[in-house]
């Protein structure tokens, strides 16, 4: 692939978003090269046989892999080599009715075909290839960083089990220090936070595979995991040093949340879709706002933030139940809030003085568990808001 630079860029198509240019202000455009020597047009009306030879097939009974067949099969003729698709995507000239011709990448892919990608950048290349190639400079490194975190959450828990599992043969007397006393807590306490660390990286790591979609969007998204990376490191620096969180912030983030999210769904125009956007964007920061409450070692503080949990949970289940979302439960769901609630119950005895308002706080996040198992996990996209989130959150 050619050297990318901004002088090489052959196109962006950026100015036709119009209003919606604000929503990829702070999203990379994705980059493809193409052969300009060799790279084949598509007319409106072909990719409108084709969209319709998909459907039929489709209410045919046939597969997904016989859709595409199909799919694969009529765009080969016009020129499109299947093999060259990235993700779901290829580049070509789309002409349209009055003989006007651009250069677009679109999806091939038979459950979204004919879809043409928006923020995006083409890049010719010199090289005389046919094929398209996706600038992708920042998976690897979020690979690097999944597999770095990771490996150094182990050691250290695994040091810490050690330590804490340690006996000594004294026949079961204690003769430990005050001072020895204290350091085992504050191992154990190192322990449940390496513990939060693991359970927060899981997460990011099981959102980069969630994903369905095209190229483009999972592009669109890797600077949002990325930043989500930097905020198990801050999330973590902040129960070592025992930080306070202002609940008050933590109260205008939940606040900020909801008002978009309700107004959005009573648009009728935006459709079930939306409704999904709406709530996951509120779970997302229920889970970042959950993550930032553990950080708070006095009782009247965290009742605070349960408060604050509380708001959000009522906010889903009024979007859940009023609008009448069309979801279904799966075991993916019901594990996943499970394991919150188990790191919960963890921080009940990890924390002290949280006893008096575990219970309450495994109530919350239980009714909270069942009111999202509802939404279907297959449908999930990580909001794409979410880098405003970040932003908020790190200047809690």
């Amino acid at each position: 692939m050619a050297k990318q630079n901004p002088e090489s860029i052959h196109r962006t198509n950026l100015e036709e978003l119009g209003a919606d240019a604000e929503l990829y202000a702070d999203q990379k455009p994705v980059r493809y090269t193409y052969d300009p020597e060799n790279t084949p047009t598509l007319t409106t009306a072909q990719m409108s046989k084709i969209e319709q030879a998909v459907l039929s097939a489709a209410d045919a009974g046939e597969t997904t892999e016989q859709q595409q067949v199909i799919a694969d099969e009529m765009l080969a003729k016009i020129g499109f080599d299947p093999s060259t698709a990235v993700d779901g995507v290829q580049v070509g000239y789309i002409e349209s009715d009055d003989g006007k011709r651009e250069l677009r990448a679109f999806v091939s892919d038979c459950r979204d075909i004919g879809t043409s990608l928006r923020n995006v950048e083409f890049e010719p290349m010199t090289n005389g290839l046919s094929e398209i190639a996706v600038d992708k400079p920042a998976e690897p490194n979020l690979r690097e960083q999944i597999a770095d975190l990771q490996a150094f959450a182990e050691r250290v828990a695994d040091s810490n089990v050690a330590s804490l599992d340690g006996s000594d043969a004294n026949d079961g007397l204690d003769t430990r220090s005050p001072e020895d006393s204290i350091g085992e807590l504050y191992r154990h306490q190192e322990l449940a936070i390496e513990t939060i660390r693991a359970e927060l990286i899981d997460r990011v790591n099981r959102l980069e595979y969630s994903f369905d979609e095209t190229s483009q969007e999972r592009q669109r998204y890797r600077r949002a995991l990325d930043e989500m990376l930097d905020e198990v490191d801050s999330i973590v620096m902040k129960l070592r040093q025992a930080e306070s969180v202002d609940s008050g912030s933590i109260r205008r983030l939940i606040d900020d949340y909801a008002g978009p999210a309700s107004r959005a769904v009573s648009n009728d125009t935006t459709g079930i879709e939306s409704d999904k956007r709406a709530i996951l964007e509120l779970q997302s920061a229920i889970e970042d706002i959950e993550s930032e409450a553990r950080t708070k070692l006095d009782e009247e503080s965290y009742k605070k933030i349960k408060s604050a949990l509380n708001s959000a949970d009522s906010a889903i289940s009024e979007l859940l139940y009023d609008r009448g979302v069309v979801a279904y439960e799966t075991d993916e769901a019901r594990s996943y809030f499970n394991r919150m609630m188990s790191l919960i119950d963890q921080m009940q005895h990890d924390r002290l003085g949280m006893e008096a308002y575990g219970s309450e706080i495994g109530s919350s996040l239980c009714s909270l568990r069942d009111s999202l198992a509802t939404i279907d996990r297959r449908q999930k996209r990580l909001p794409a808001s979410i880098g405003d989130l970040k932003s908020r959150l790190t200047a809690v």
